[in-house]
This record gives C-alpha cells, structure tokens and sequence, in this order.
C-alpha cells in the first residue's frame, strides 16, 4: 500500500513578488492545505534581489518574506503545511536565516 494521499491540496500565496498577503492568511486558515506555494520570482525580481545584494551581502531576497513568513508560518506550522517559495531569489541563504529568525 502507498503511503501518498489520494488528494493533495495546493494553494497559492503569492504569484508575483509585490503579491498581497491576506489571501494568503485565508488560505492557511480556511485551506485545509497541504502546501502553501510563493512563487515570487521573474526576471526583473531576479535582477532588483541581485542589485539589493551587491549592496548589503545580507540582502536580496524577497522584500516581502518577513511579514509573509510571520503572517504564515505560525499557521503552517501548528497545521503540518509545508511552504514552497522561491523568495529566496538572488541570496536563498540569507533568506534561510531570516526565516528562521
């Protein structure tokens, strides 16, 4: 017998990096999800994150990952959604960091 569920439920938190963090809100709460996604970048994200790190080595990642992740994380965590997110962009590590933070 396997051990992947029959149904597996998707939702989106964002689709672009300036995305709002309210439908994001009530998918964790009302979801009932399984993953959470943030796909936050596109080629202009990519170059504005790398401009941020040349300047501060600390920086370039999304803008925006603080408040969503503590908007969001506390939510996922007490209900098992994992959060899949390219917010890390150009310094995936420092975003790492924050994240954990």
């Amino acid at each position: 017998m396997s051990d992947i569920p029959d149904v597996i439920r998707i939702g989106s938190g964002a689709g672009y990096s300036g995305d709002r963090i309210d439908p994001a809100i009530e998918l964790v709460e009302k979801g009932n999800l399984d993953f959470l996604v943030f796909e936050c970048l596109a080629e202009r994200t990519i170059a504005l994150a790398q401009l941020r790190r040349s300047r501060d080595p600390q920086s370039g990642f999304d803008p925006l990952l603080e408040e969503r992740m503590q908007a969001c994380l506390p939510g996922c965590a007490s209900q098992g959604i994992r959060i899949i997110s390219n917010m890390g962009a150009a310094n995936p590590q420092a975003a790492l960091a924050k994240t954990k933070r």
